[in-house]
C-alpha cells in the first residue's frame, strides 16, 4: 500500500491516484496525496503539506475528533446501493453530495414518471 501525505490544494486540478479514475480537487481542499506523487505536485505549485493536526481532515479520512469513519462507511454503502461508481478516496462531503445529487435525480425522474425514454405511459 502506498503512503499518503495529507495536503492542501493550492489550485484546482484533476487527480488520478490509481491511474484510471480522475477526481477533481478544488482549491483549498484537503486531500491525501500518494508519496510518489507529492514532490512533483508540490514543485508544480498544486499542493502544500497540510499543517500538523489537519491529517484527519484530509480526503478519505474521518473528520477530526469524530467517529466519521462509521459515517463514511454508511455513505459508501449507500452509494453502492444507488449503483454509483466512486473513487475510494472521496471524503464524507463529496460522498454526501454525490449521493444527494443521485437521490434528487431519481426523485425528479419518479415525479415526472420518466423511464429511460421519459414517456409517462
Amino acid at each position: 500500500m502506498r503512503n499518503m501525505i495529507a495536503c492542501v490544494a493550492l489550485m484546482s486540478f484533476p487527480l488520478s491516484i490509481d491511474g484510471i479514475n480522475v477526481n477533481p480537487v478544488e482549491k483549498g481542499e484537503r486531500v491525501d496525496i500518494p508519496d510518489d506523487l507529492f514532490d512533483g505536485l508540490k514543485e508544480a505549485g498544486y499542493i502544500e503539506r497540510a499543517q500538523p493536526g489537519d491529517e484527519n481532515k484530509s480526503l478519505g479520512g474521518p473528520p477530526a475528533n469524530t467517529g466519521g469513519g462509521e459515517d463514511r462507511d454508511a455513505l459508501v454503502e449507500r452509494a453502492a446501493e444507488l449503483g454509483l461508481k466512486h473513487n475510494v478516496n472521496l471524503g464524507v462531503p463529496k460522498l454526501t453530495a454525490l449521493i444527494a445529487d443521485e437521490e434528487a435525480r431519481l426523485a425528479a425522474e419518479a415525479n415526472t414518471g420518466g423511464g429511460e425514454d421519459g414517456d409517462k405511459g
